[in-house]
């Protein structure tokens, strides 16, 4: 039986489309992907997991500041006080049923804020000299990573690697029981793990034809089964 694989999506028009990169992903990795908006009845969530072996939580529009006690930065973008809600639980409850979880770009920040962590707003305003982190073409690579020892990210892209990237906030402080496996070269996080967890800021799923960001998800796929 192949695995089932939940992907969080928004109701955003242009956001839900963009899934599809997310769907072909997990498919050809061995995946069965199933679409998962938010719900309004997050009592339903219970529901939802018991329906799944794998949760990949998707990119998307920033979270609320408000999640990590911060006031909105004027290059923060509007935010979906429902989608955040949706994803936050569907997270937690992932977590204590040790559903193994893959989180991409705003499901990398969303997992440090739940873990207690927080997130500079806007790149460019809050960290200049930064290397430029928002590149509109997520199907060709911009800069270079560093993994970590002993770590997934290792194990499926080696020592380095050379990643694409569209993201204006990233990791301030990391959250509670989060282990930093990659760095890029101006000391931004590029992923996050635990035991059921891993979690990038860039974009596998755009480079789903190279073997090095398809183990990503095959990975996934692995520990689902």
């Amino acid at each position: 039986m192949k695995p089932v694989i939940g992907i969080t999506a928004s109701l955003d028009k242009d956001q839900v489309i963009n899934d599809r990169s997310y769907a072909i992903s997990v498919e050809k990795a061995g995946g069965i992907p199933v679409i998962l908006p938010p719900l309004r009845g997050l009592a339903q969530l219970e529901s939802v997991l018991s329906r799944i072996d794998g949760l990949i939580l998707s990119g998307g529009q920033d979270l609320s500041p408000f999640l990590y006690d911060q006031e909105p930065h004027e290059k923060t973008s509007p935010f979906s006080d429902r989608r955040d809600a949706y994803e936050i639980e569907l997270y937690r409850l992932a977590r204590d049923k040790k559903l193994p979880v893959l989180a991409i770009c705003r499901g990398l920040q969303l997992v440090n804020v739940v873990h207690g962590g927080s997130l500079i707003q806007d790149i460019v305003a809050q960290r200049p000299g930064s290397l430029e982190h928002v590149k509109p073409n997520v199907s060709v690579t911009s800069h270079r990573i560093t993994t970590a020892d002993d770590s997934l990210m290792r194990e499926a892209l080696g020592e380095t690697a050379v990643i694409n990237s569209l993201h204006h906030q990233c990791i301030d402080q990391v959250g509670e029981g989060l282990r930093v496996t990659a760095t890029s070269s101006d000391e931004m996080i590029e992923a996050l793990e635990t035991d059921h967890l891993i979690a990038v800021q860039f974009h596998p799923e755009r480079l789903h034809e190279q073997a090095a960001f398809l183990a990503i998800f095959e990975d996934l796929i692995r520990r689902a089964k």
